[in-house]
């Protein structure tokens, strides 16, 4: 189908094609009520060799509600932006090498800032992934925020710091 379709399917004049599949940085996800609209739209007109389109599995189209589930979440606590400032990492709570005054990771978070940001875009109970887990701040954050964590450390002596962290988050 050509791209001004979408306009179509969502009910407007263009505002979706300059929304959700423009190719410049201003793109971003449609809400679910509008992603639902393209997939029922995309599935009615498109060529029949191409359905299900939007699919997760590839047998059905996916619903508005498993897309709901992977939609971007912010939380925000009244007076709370998406803009946060916070100040380096200089107190008790950085990590040193043992026996060494020097800092175990040059780039340790502070608790407090992780802890925000995994508060406003998740949910109790939801995954949080930290593929470079470093001394694994988020994952003791996800913990203390009944989240599930997962994450990966390449670095042996990192990771046998950031296991000891995340023994002393315990409850």
């Amino acid at each position: 189908m050509p791209l001004y379709k979408a306009n179509e399917a969502c009910g407007v004049a263009n505002a979706a094609t300059r929304k959700y599949f423009t190719k410049d940085h201003l793109w971003y996800a449609p809400p679910p009520g509008i992603f639902a609209r393209l997939v029922a739209y995309a599935n009615e007109h498109g060529t029949p060799e191409g359905r299900p389109y939007f699919s997760f599995d590839g047998l059905k189209p996916a619903t508005q509600d498993e897309y709901a589930k992977l939609f971007a979440t912010f939380e925000g606590k009244y007076g709370i932006t998406n803009v946060w400032e916070h100040p380096p990492l200089h107190n008790g709570e950085r990590v040193k090498l043992p026996g060494s005054t020097k800092y175990a990771h040059l780039n340790q978070k502070p608790l407090s800032l992780i802890g925000l940001i995994i508060q406003v875009s998740s949910k109790t109970g939801d995954v949080i992934w930290e593929p470079f887990g470093g001394l694994c701040t988020a994952s003791i954050v996800a913990h203390l925020t009944s989240r599930i964590a997962f994450c990966a450390e390449v670095d042996q002596s990192i990771f046998q710091m950031a296991v000891a962290r995340l023994k002393g988050s315990r409850r």
